[in-house]
């Protein structure tokens, strides 16, 4: 923000860091006006207002405009969801830059306390959809045997808990595993797959050693149920499970979006009720 100065003293090069927030090259490829398309300089995106930011995946960002001695951060974790950033970045814009003055607002008690309220009632997402579906009264407890797939999953089973909750069963190379549920809602657990690192991305993970996670699950047509982990301890990740079903078969899609984890969980592949 102060281009290399700390405390009075310059520190970097004030030269090197105005050129390396500033539009070097051109990122314009489509011709709209778009957050990502007002030019790149060594390693910094621009903003309007002369300013720059901080693009981190899954939408960690710090954007910084220095004439309005402004900086907003945000750390989130949005991977997949492709449109998140769009909108953060202009709400940042359009909400809080275009409204900025040089006074601070009047004390409003009536707008606090609706704040404050909002901010109590807001909760981890989760999937939308309906919680129940006569099909699920037929799954249960029957176990699918599965073509071989790039999962390694050999087998699945669902056993529907309550009205709300529910559990996947399967096995994979890592053996028998279960996966609970919120059906419409977030149950948090420990996602069943060891060997994810918890210290450097990319490493194995001590024997044991388990990720926290929240997953929801919802029925999006009678014969079709959507499951969403959302990865939430040292490294953040999502994945999602669809399994459709049609007579004796069943067609599982599997997708994430995780860093060095989750590899376990990407593929598709047909099943077929074990007689």
């Amino acid at each position: 923000m102060n281009y290399g100065k700390w405390d009075g003293e310059q520190i970097l090069n004030e030269a090197y860091l105005r050129k390396a927030t500033s539009p070097v090259v051109d990122n314009d490829f489509r011709g709209f006006d778009h957050y990502a398309a007002r030019g790149y300089g060594y390693q910094f995106w621009c903003l309007g207002e002369e300013g720059f930011f901080f693009n981190g995946m899954g939408c960690q960002l710090t954007l910084c405009i220095p004439k309005l001695d402004l900086i907003f951060s945000i750390t989130s974790d949005n991977q997949g969801f492709d449109s998140a950033k769009d909108r953060i970045v202009t709400a940042f814009q359009d909400l809080i830059v275009e409204n900025l003055q040089d006074a601070p607002l009047p004390e409003d008690p009536e707008a606090y306390a609706r704040c404050q309220e909002l901010a109590k009632s807001l909760e981890l997402g989760h999937l939308a959809g309906n919680k129940g579906s006569g099909y699920g009264k037929m799954l249960e407890g029957k176990t699918y045997l599965c073509e071989e797939n790039p999962t390694g999953i050999t087998k699945f089973s669902f056993r529907f808990l309550t009205e709300d909750t529910g559990e996947l069963h399967y096995t994979n190379a890592q053996g028998d595993k279960v996966l609970p549920f919120g059906i419409g809602k977030n149950v948090f657990c420990k996602f069943p797959q060891f060997g994810y690192s918890d210290e450097h991305a990319g490493l194995p993970g001590p024997e044991g050693f388990l990720y926290d996670c929240a997953v929801s699950a919802a029925w999006r047509e009678e014969q079709k149920l959507l499951i969403k982990v959302q990865i939430i301890d040292r490294y953040f990740g999502n994945m999602l499970a669809i399994f459709s079903f049609r007579e004796d078969y069943a067609v599982v899609r599997m997708t994430k979006t995780a860093e060095d984890f989750l590899s376990e969980y990407e593929g598709t592949f047909n099943a077929k009720l074990e007689a």
